[in-house]
């Protein structure tokens, strides 16, 4: 391990030379137009590469509440079924009181179900892939700056789209200025 983080540094250090050699500071990748498109080509990268993981994460947050929803319902089925068990071996009022225990049970379960139709998973979605991005990619020697705004853009854009032919078509919004103004909208 010590070989391979020895060498590591070495190429650390010998990027950093080219880069200050070729007048490129390493937390100022805004400031060139090249340097922007390699960041852009990053991003877009980054994002495809990282969809089945996003996936994952979302279902991942959202299974204990299906799992919960669908729990309550099982277990308002049992309470009926033990409530009918009662009400027909003569025990009426115990009966009556297990199957109000099945009705709540029942509207618990029903109430997260309904829950989980009513979030917004699009916009969930786009906030766990800027963060997913971001704690990826902030090791890179992109300003966070730029960084973070170049995957809100990227994150608004629809799935067939990259940020490359967005830069293609209009260079202007890319400008560090203009990145910084859409960043402070967010």
């Amino acid at each position: 391990m010590t070989n391979s983080s020895t060498i590591n540094a070495s190429i650390n250090c010998q990027v950093a030379a080219e880069q200050e050699r070729s007048g490129i500071a390493p937390s100022r990748i805004g400031s060139s137009q090249p340097d922007v498109l390699s960041a852009i080509r990053l991003i877009d990268q980054g994002f495809e590469n990282s969809r089945s993981v996003i996936r994952l994460i979302l279902f991942g947050t959202l299974s204990p509440l299906i799992v919960a929803g669908f729990g309550f319902l099982w277990f308002a089925r049992f309470f009926a079924d033990l409530a009918a068990q009662a009400a027909g071996a003569g025990l009426t009022d115990t009966g009556v009181n297990i199957l109000s225990l099945s009705v709540a049970a029942s509207a618990i379960g029903l109430s997260i179900l309904v829950l989980l139709l009513t979030l917004d998973l699009d916009e969930r979605k786009r906030r766990l892939v800027r963060r997913y991005l971001f704690w990826k990619l902030k090791r890179s020697s992109i300003d966070p700056l730029t960084l973070r705004a170049l995957i809100v853009m990227r994150a608004t854009l629809p799935r067939d789209l990259t940020l490359e032919e967005s830069y293609v078509r209009n260079k202007i919004l890319f400008t560090p200025e203009s990145l910084v103004s859409r960043l402070l909208k967010e």
